[in-house]
């Protein structure tokens, strides 16, 4: 039995430039785009999917958490 890995939003910073990241979302049960596509539209930020992670642009992980949560996904 495979088991899943909870899902996680957590700041980090690349190359000078601060990203929130949403770690261990599973592709097969999630649709990313529909997903980063809510997210974005509601924060008014840009972001982008990169590979198995989704990213956003700035330090957003209380706001991001909040939509994941209306979206029924828990989130640490």
């Amino acid at each position: 039995m495979k088991q899943n890995k909870p899902v996680k939003v957590r700041a980090i910073k690349r190359k000078n430039v601060l990203l929130t990241v949403i770690f261990n979302l599973d592709k097969s049960k999630y649709d990313f785009k529909e997903i980063s596509s809510n997210i974005k539209k509601r924060l008014g930020i840009g972001g982008s999917i990169a590979g198995e992670e989704l990213e956003f642009q700035g330090h957003k992980v209380e706001e991001i958490k909040k939509l994941l949560k209306e979206m029924g996904i828990k989130a640490q």
